[in-house]
């Protein structure tokens, strides 16, 4: 009698090749966010300012904006603020947002529900993108596994929750691809379409999103290490994967900013400066290649190595502010403001609190780099070079994680797949082989706790000195809100014609709530936590920092200010560390409130608070 169709698939799921296991996940994935009380989207919220921004910045340009116009001008007006964001990354949502507009739909509904949307949809792409790559590692019949190992890599599956429209998801899929195709690369065999799909994935990553510079540096430096290394038979597709990457970097560019705009060498944003680093890169491999026409291992390794390090040398003196990556080029007043303050900037050392929690955040990658060293040292000539590149990718994730910022553990979870279902895959055989029985049982599910939950889930959990709930149930769900702040009632009285909504004003606000205002309003805000608003951001932070109202007024009169927003409690930056005086912040959350300010009082505000700042007409400036 045939089994029935679910009982089929199942089976299939869990055991070789794993068909239908990136479903599973998904699914599970996609349920976790649905029955949590507090998923940011089903509240309304979003977990990040970014996600906002990206869609201001699709709803500007389907409104009209220019194409290669990157200011939020309603950022820090009259000037605007230059966003660092790709327009080609977020073609997919304004897909998505543009026919639901058209049938019917404001912006903001068309927004949320493409927010909704597309992040899922490419978490899919992932973990299809994962088990292909995984095929380098590992037999084809097990890759399918890294679905499963993939769902417990938090940190990084948390970049395709509903509602995360940043870029970062996307940057995770092209290195993953990226990876896989050079996995490829080092089979041995004449790859020369490989070579320049591999140069199209690096161009692009790093048009996406400035943050993946140093995997995108890596993976190319590799192509360039193994065709010194293999000799003649990896000359011709280095030679192609290095002028591929120029090209595809330069056509980006034109893609990205207006002409006039192509020689601007900043760091901030993609700009010129990467072009230059292509090309860059591609000569030192195309030296590299050419050496291994003519020359034995030796000569190539002196050639190849001593070209990479003149135009490495050459090019950082040029433009030194690359040398602590794309945000070297901040202002520093501003820098110190804000990478000392945005949990995601600091360190791990910076940001754990205790021995625990850094252990909490550490274990997992650091017990994965293990695995990898263990079959990096285990594996036969044809494996070893893929262990060592995978585990030069790790170490370079778990150093930068731990002291310089904590973001890039979504990258040292990442790489911690494959180790990790290498793993799976020889402990599985070798416990058929060991044990039997009740034995065997409890071997494999001792297995499978090692490589899924145990280290990457229940272990952190405990060392935050919480007890289990469902934050750890529903561990798929990273970024809650319980509470949003600004409510809705916030936006709904400043968007409303009767109430705020009549005209555009200029909101003086925290960091927090700047990106808010330009999604849910058609208001103006001077604050953001983006790294080009120098300006706004600086007068924020002294506007609310300063415990003299009376300087506090004259920021406001200068730059126009109508309406005051906040949330309580303060963000440490707005806090008067000094026992004896407040802040202006820390004066209007316990209300005391200077008379130049007009407090909005309503019931549904929550944690928020709002003032409309009184006409000079009505009230006369400070001497």
């Amino acid at each position: 009698m045939p089994r029935p169709a679910i009982i089929r698939f199942l089976s299939g799921a869990f055991a070789p090749p794993f068909n239908g296991l990136v479903v599973l996940v998904w699914v599970f994935f996609v349920w976790c966010f649905a029955i949590h009380p507090d998923t940011p989207i089903l509240k309304g919220a979003f977990a990040d300012s970014d996600d906002m921004i990206h869609l201001v910045r699709i709803m500007d340009w389907l409104q009209g904006q220019d194409w290669f116009d990157p200011v939020l001008h309603r950022l820090n007006p009259p000037e605007g603020t230059v966003s660092h964001f790709s327009r080609l990354a977020e073609l997919p949502l304004a897909a998505i947002m543009w026919p639901l507009h058209q049938l019917g739909l404001s912006w903001q509904a068309a927004a949320y529900a493409a927010a909704a949307v597309w992040p899922l949809a490419l978490l899919g792409f992932f973990l299809m993108a994962l088990r292909w790559a995984a095929q380098g590692l590992m037999p084809r019949d097990w890759a399918g596994v890294s679905a499963f190992v993939a769902l417990f890599a938090v940190p990084t599956l948390s970049q395709f929750s509903p509602g995360r429209v940043d870029h970062h998801g996307l940057v995770l899929l092209l290195i993953v691809l990226a990876l896989g195709s050079v996995l490829r690369l080092m089979e041995g065999q004449d790859k020369t379409r490989l070579a320049i799909a591999t140069a199209f994935l690096l161009a692009s990553a790093q048009v996406v999103a400035l943050e993946s510079l140093l995997w995108v540096l890596m993976l190319a430096g590799w192509v360039g290490f193994w065709s010194v290394l293999k000799g003649r038979i990896m000359a011709l597709p280095t030679m192609a994967f290095a002028a591929s990457f120029y090209v595809f970097s330069a056509l980006y560019l034109m893609l990205s900013v207006a002409p006039s705009q192509y020689f601007v060498m900043t760091p901030l944003a993609y700009s010129g400066l990467y072009v230059v680093l292509s090309a860059a890169v591609a000569l030192s491999l195309a030296v590299g290649a050419l050496a291994a026409y003519r020359c034995n291992a030796s000569c190539r390794i002196v050639i190849g190595g001593s070209a990479a390090l003149i135009i490495g040398v050459f090019f950082f003196r040029h433009f030194p502010a690359l040398l602590i990556g794309p945000y070297g080029g901040m202002a520093p007043d501003l820098a110190t403001v804000m990478m000392g303050n945005i949990g995601e900037a600091l360190s791990a050392v910076r940001r754990a609190e205790n021995y625990a929690q850094l252990v909490g955040l550490l274990l997992a990658p650091l017990f994965a780099f293990g695995v990898s060293l263990y079959f990096m040292l285990k594996a036969d000539d044809e494996k070893l070079w893929r262990w060592v590149l995978l585990s030069l990718l790790l170490l370079g994730s778990l150093f930068l994680m731990t002291f310089y910022q904590v973001r890039f553990i979504r990258y040292a979870a990442l790489f911690s797949v494959f180790p990790m279902s290498a793993l799976l895959w020889k402990g599985w055989l070798f416990t058929n082989l060991r044990w039997q029985g009740h034995r065997l049982a409890f071997a494999k599910v001792g297995l499978i706790l090692l490589v899924g939950p145990l280290l990457a889930v229940l272990i952190p959990a405990n060392c935050d000195g919480q007890p289990l709930d469902r934050r750890d149930l529903l561990f798929p769900v990273q970024n809650t809100v319980e509470t949003p702040c600004p409510p809705v009632a916030v936006w709904q009285m400043l968007a409303l014609p009767d109430y705020y909504g009549d005209k555009p004003r200029l909101i003086m606000s925290t960091m927090n709530e700047g990106a808010g205002i330009l999604f849910h309003t058609p208001h103006q805000a001077l604050a953001a936590p983006y790294h080009t608003n120098v300006v706004g951001n600086m007068d924020s932070k002294r506007f609310f920092s300063t415990e003299n109202s009376q300087d506090a007024e004259k920021i406001a009169r200068a730059r126009g200010v109508d309406l005051v927003l906040l949330c309580k409690p303060l963000p440490a930056i707005y806090r008067d560390n000094r026992a004896e005086t407040m802040s202006l912040a820390e004066l209007l959350v316990n209300r005391n409130i200077p008379d130049w300010l007009v407090p909005i009082d309503f019931p549904l505000f929550e944690n928020a608070l709002l003032f409309e700042v009184r006409p000079v007409s009505a009230k006369t400036l400070p001497p």
